[in-house]
């Protein structure tokens, strides 16, 4: 008698696996049963390969780290944006190999490994050259980066005392290009970053200002002080923007603070 589980009796019933018998015995499932199982899918996905990296550095980790040398910059990049993947020894040995192999990178690896160096700060210092030549490359794969990703690592950047000034200039050429396009939070992010770092960007600035022109009742009743306040304190003065954002700031200021008044 067959085996009504096994291999053999689904290909008896022109069937390849259990889900496929399934599929077949219930017909056509209702779009919203498909999203879901969409859903579940990806989401198992994204943890069964989060799982893989921490598994990999941990496995790595108890072998001193011999084996990062061989591994492609791509899996040291997703080894470096998993938390927990490396132990701090490690990490900074993955972050060095990552810098040796600029050239191999796409924009998500520069991106990784750019995170990476912010995470480390003073304990690691790569050399100019290094921060050019990843800025370099980050330049010529913009096309892997969304704006919210340049966004973020703005921010991140102004944060540290890392020597990004390269890496600056690209991002500012870069998100330029994009900021007709980026939200209000982006363009505040981007703005409140240079602003941080201190770098008065004469071609960044006005295209922030002409781009949030036309959106400046999305901004937070946070973002918006925020952004105005980046020009203030680089002493970039735009017009338009003024006179646009004093009529919004009169319908925020029953909910804005003292100091973002001020």
């Amino acid at each position: 008698m067959l085996n009504p589980w096994s291999a053999a009796t689904f290909r008896r019933r022109g069937c390849r696996s259990l889900g496929h018998l399934l599929r077949r015995a219930t017909g056509s499932t209702l779009a919203e049963n498909e999203t879901q199982h969409s859903s579940s899918a990806a989401w198992r996905s994204f943890a069964t390969s989060a799982e893989a990296g921490l598994a990999l550095g941990q496995t790595l980790s108890r072998a001193s780290g011999r084996g990062l040398p061989q591994l492609p910059v791509k899996t040291l990049g997703r080894l470096l944006s998993q938390p927990g993947a490396l132990s701090s020894d490690d990490f900074e040995v993955a972050l060095n190999l990552a810098m040796d192999k600029i050239d191999d990178m796409d924009g998500k690896d520069c991106i990784r490994v750019l995170h990476a160096l912010v995470e480390l700060g003073s304990h690691v210092r790569p050399s100019e050259a290094s921060l050019r030549a990843l800025g370099a490359q980050l330049s010529e794969r913009l096309g892997d980066i969304s704006s919210s990703d340049m966004a973020d690592l703005a921010e991140n950047l102004a944060n540290v005392a890392t020597p990004a000034i390269p890496v600056f200039a690209r991002l500012s050429a870069a998100f330029s290009l994009r900021a007709s396009g980026a939200s209000a939070a982006q363009l505040a992010k981007v703005a409140v970053a240079f602003s941080k770092a201190r770098l008065a960007d004469r071609r960044l600035f006005p295209r922030l200002a002409q781009s949030s022109i036309k959106q400046l009742h999305l901004f937070s009743t946070t973002d918006l002080p925020a952004f105005l306040s980046a020009f203030a304190a680089l002493g970039l003065c735009h017009e338009p923007l003024l006179t646009a954002s004093s009529k919004v700031v009169v319908a925020y200021a029953p909910r804005l603070s003292a100091l973002d008044l001020a």
